[in-house]
Order: structure tokens, then C-alpha cells, then sequence
């Protein structure tokens, strides 16, 4: 075959899920979505989510629900673009894949280079989320 053409192509959507320590127990959104499109072994992402009640549940912030599993090692990790909004955050918020995982890692770093993971103190009942990246399988 032609080593220029297209044979692995695919669109979809898929479900942005915001955890607090690996859980969302009464949590509610108002606007829940995600698209993806799959060339060869790259996925482009995009996801938005408004949240109507951030729930009880607690710790480190993931969004879960990628359409494809991130695979293990460096060439897993992908950074992501955000736009956040009644979220707080020290200085520069951030987003990455997270290896062996379906999962995006959300955290914080301080001006003097202090890094941090986002919990759900930092989140607030109308909290949003609007997300784009790309990753390698």
C-alpha cells in the first residue's frame, strides 16, 4: 500500500467525567461533552463540562472517560490546553494524560516552580472546564 494513505481514521465523542479522589458522588453538570478524532496512532480531544453541584467527594482532580487508554511510559504524557472558569489555582493551571490510564491529571504550579494537584476545595458548585489536547497510542 501507498505509504501515503489514510488507513486508520475515526470520529467519536465521549464523556467527560470530573472525579475528586477517583469518585463524583452528587456531583451534576449542566453541559457534558467530549469529541475526539483518531489518525493513525494520534487522538486530538476537546471537552467541556458545566458543573451544577460539585458533589461531596474529595482529593485529586481527574477528568476520566478518554476514548482511548493512554499508553505506559514517557510517550504517554501529552499536555493539554484549558480555560477554566471558578476554579482557583496558584499562578498557572495545567493538564496532562495520565499514563495506563483513560484519564487527565489536573494541577497547579506556583510562580516559584511548585507544583501541585487541584482537589475539589479548589472547585466550586458552577465550576467549568473547557479542554483540548492530543496523545499518542
Amino acid at each position: 500500500a501507498d505509504a501515503n494513505t489514510l488507513d486508520d481514521y475515526e470520529e467519536g465523542t465521549w464523556t467527560p467525567a470530573l472525579k475528586f479522589g477517583g469518585n463524583s458522588v452528587s456531583m451534576t453538570y449542566s453541559i457534558q461533552s467530549g469529541a475526539y478524532t483518531k489518525i493513525g496512532n494520534r487522538v486530538l480531544y476537546s471537552f467541556f463540562f458545566v458543573l451544577t453541584a460539585k458533589g461531596s467527594s474529595t482529593g485529586a482532580v481527574t477528568i476520566e472517560g478518554l476514548p482511548f487508554a493512554v499508553p505506559a511510559g514517557y510517550l504517554g504524557y501529552s499536555a493539554m490546553s484549558l480555560r477554566l472558569q471558578n476554579i482557583s489555582f496558584a499562578d498557572t493551571p495545567s493538564g496532562a494524560t495520565v499514563a495506563n490510564t483513560t484519564s487527565l491529571d489536573l494541577r497547579e504550579t506556583s510562580n516559584a516552580g511548585v507544583q501541585s494537584t487541584l482537589t475539589e476545595s479548589n472547585f466550586a458548585d458552577d465550576s467549568y472546564v473547557i479542554g483540548s489536547g492530543q496523545y499518542r497510542i
